[in-house]
């Protein structure tokens, strides 16, 4: 859709979030939808918002409260097309891992595609940008992932409930080439 939608939301996310209310989470969840049944062009214009924001900011979003943030440069794998896709990065135990919860959608996202066809890809980070190999966890481990990660994240027990009975994918990050070389 192209009536404004996305960036009035993402300004209500941005109020939400001054006034130190919790809601914007509930209207990130209201975007994915319009996602799904807009056009991908209201995504993608979101994304690009946050993409800006990223790294006008050294990889902080104020709409994700501080949470670590990463850019993929995943490729298509229809179109071969470079898309960029901000997303919230969980580390733990010296590892990166990144959940496709996609805000408790019942469908995964399109970046779960083009991965699975194509792990190979460019990851941006605040610090620079890296070359990395993203394996998808087995349907056990990322079972195990998701347990924990909703001990320790409310929100992302909300996404787990909203998007049963989808299993959420799991991924690992394993860089292959350090940024800068």
């Amino acid at each position: 859709r192209d009536d404004g939608t996305v960036f009035q939301y993402a300004h209500l996310v941005k109020r939400c979030l001054r006034s130190g209310g919790g809601s914007a989470i509930l209207v990130y969840r209201r975007l994915i939808r319009i996602r799904i049944k807009g056009s991908r062009m209201d995504m993608q214009a979101f994304n690009e918002q946050i993409i800006q924001e990223f790294r006008a900011n050294g990889g902080k979003v104020a709409m994700f409260a501080g949470h670590p943030m990463v850019i993929l440069h995943t490729v298509g794998a229809k179109s071969g097309a470079v898309r960029l896709i901000p997303l919230v990065l969980t580390e733990s135990d010296d590892e990166r891992i990144l959940f496709a919860s996609f805000a408790g959608s019942k469908k995964d996202p399109a970046w779960v595609h083009n991965l699975r066809a194509t792990p190979e890809i460019k990851i941006e980070l605040a610090s620079g940008t890296f070359m990395a190999n993203v394996e998808e966890c087995a349907t056990e481990e990322a079972a195990s992932r998701i347990a924990y990660q909703v001990t320790v994240s409310e929100q992302f027990k909300a996404y787990v409930e909203s998007a049963h009975p989808r299993a959420i994918p799991v991924f690992k990050i394993h860089v292959l080439q350090p940024a800068g070389h």
